[in-house]
């Protein structure tokens, strides 16, 4: 590949947009070159700390591991390390680069025990991990986490400890990244909480491997972690998030997402805490993954099989009424190979800042807890905030309450002639004609027989005209509904499986 192909892959994708920083994840990723997707700790930069991927296989399985292992070989062997090239690149177009670490990746947890893909230091190692092989709490994939890092161990502090220092030493950094949410599985079962004073004193660490490297360049390098979204959260996996902050230990807190994606990331006790702080919190907006959006959308609606470019905006402008400091894009920059070589990344260049996202359609989603939460199925430590969805509505007098959150303010722009229209779209499973429901928005009776039915076999989607009385207003929005009587002829019950928000503009960008 080169270090031209290496900067045009990773540098040029990020010019012309709003993206004024690039996290650079230490690590191999293959993706769908390997049955794991990633090589847990083993790496592609120039390391004497922790394991090279490929150095001690024989015969390579798949084309795409031979790739990453010849295209690294050749870059380091001709002097060429793929972080100082990117953070060289990265500062002649004005990017900050970050280093980053994935503290306890499990993604070998789907293999077999003595696969050739297990990272030689685990395999040297066995006693360091956490081996949870009987799977004590039902996980849908069992024992994902036995090939996890014990955190609880000195050894095992100190050898990741070592390939942080060995990195922020070594390179021209702006800054240091521990992404906590991949995977925030660090200690035994129920031993989380007692830890936690192990896993500060780690990040006190790095905060003076930091400040020492500073003081050689000149300049602050900040400290950065992504971390479950929640004080609650974040502890449950042993992750003292409130000392970090009180402490001064970290500059950066991404609230962020363990599975997949969230529409909105709960991130209001994070931005209160840090308040006059200096701690900048930044919020995690749509990446690639989006398991459980209804068939429907797409056939009946012409949805991508990712977040489109609406509900991107939509969700950073929630944030940035939130009050946070900026926006995290995770897993954006994998579309192009996994979903669409076209992908355009048009959020890119328009969610880091407020103003560009006034007068631009937009579409908001409540957000449904994935089918699982792995962690809390190993460790009955959720990483996953609580959600409403889906509610079952099966007897007269069943009700759900449903809050969705708008940035625009709806009424304003109606009433200066930008907005072209505002639309409550709710998806109703198994839901029929002969089911009498009542509709409410913030209190007011929606009228259902003048809402716009799509109907695709058991899915029954409702649109209601809200830009006017009544209205989505600004802020937090309440949806209600009420069984009155059922179908007769139905044994099962209504489920409401999505709740929705659609804003458009006169002359607006579309996605």
């Amino acid at each position: 590949m080169g270090e031209e192909g290496l900067v045009e892959l990773t540098i040029g994708p990020l010019l012309g947009t709003q993206v004024d920083t690039l996290y650079w994840q230490l690590g191999t990723d293959p993706f769908l070159g390997s049955p794991s997707h990633r090589f847990s700790d083993q790496y592609s930069h120039d390391t004497k700390v922790g394991p090279i991927w490929g150095e001690d296989v024989d015969k390579f399985t798949t084309a795409g591991q031979w790739r990453v292992y010849e295209n690294t070989r050749d870059l380091i062997e001709r002097g060429v390390d793929p972080p100082s090239v990117l953070i060289d690149h990265g500062h002649r177009h004005g990017l900050d680069v970050f280093l980053s670490m994935r503290v306890n990746d499990v993604h070998d947890g789907n293999l077999p025990d003595g696969h050739p893909h297990l990272s030689p230091m685990k395999r040297a190692h066995p006693d360091w991990l956490l081996g949870l092989a009987d799977n004590p709490h039902g996980s849908i994939r069992p024992g994902w986490s036995r090939f996890a890092y014990d955190f609880g161990l000195e050894e095992v502090r100190e050898y990741r400890l070592s390939i942080a220092r060995e990195a922020i030493q070594n390179y021209d950094l702006d800054g240091f990244d521990w992404d906590f949410c991949r995977f925030p599985r660090f200690f035994r079962p129920g031993t989380a909480k007692d830890n936690a004073p192990l896993m500060t004193d780690l990040l006190r660490a790095i905060r003076a491997l930091l400040d020492e490297r500073s003081k050689e360049l000149g300049r602050p390098l900040p400290l950065s972690v992504r971390v479950p979204p929640t004080f609650e959260l974040a502890m449950g996996s042993g992750l003292d998030v409130r000392t970090w902050i009180a402490e001064g230990i970290i500059d950066i807190l991404v609230a962020g997402v363990v599975h997949g994606s969230m529409h909105r990331v709960p991130v209001e006790e994070y931005v209160e805490a840090c308040s006059d702080t200096g701690v900048q919190v930044i919020a995690q907006n749509l990446g690639l993954f989006w398991w459980d959006r209804a068939y429907s959308a797409g056939v009946l609606f012409g949805e991508p099989t990712v977040f489109s470019t609406e509900m991107c905006r939509a969700s950073a402008a929630t944030y940035w009424r939130a009050g946070v400091d900026g926006i995290y894009l995770w897993n954006n920059q994998i579309i192009r190979f996994s979903r669409d070589i076209n992908y355009s990344g048009q959020q890119w260049r328009e969610i880091g800042d407020p103003a560009t996202l006034e007068g631009s359609d937009k579409h908001y989603l409540v957000d449904k807890p994935p089918e699982w939460d792995w962690n809390a199925a190993e460790y009955g430590a959720p990483t996953v905030p609580p959600g409403p969805l889906p509610i079952d509505l099966d007897q007269p007098g069943d009700t759900a309450s449903v809050r969705v959150d708008v940035a625009d303010d709806v009424a304003s722009e109606e009433a200066v002639g930008r907005l072209k229209g505002a639309t409550l779209r709710l998806l109703l499973v198994n839901f029929t004609s002969l089911d009498d429901l009542e509709f409410r928005l913030n209190g007011e009776r929606l009228d259902r027989e003048a809402a716009t039915k799509h109907i695709l076999y058991n899915h029954y989607w409702l649109d209601f005209d809200v830009s006017r009385s009544p209205a989505l207003r600004q802020g937090w929005n309440e949806v209600e509904i009420e069984v009155k009587s059922r179908n007769e002829h139905m044994g099962v019950a209504i489920s409401l499986d999505s709740v929705e928000a659609i804003v458009r503009y006169s002359g607006n960008r579309s996605g």
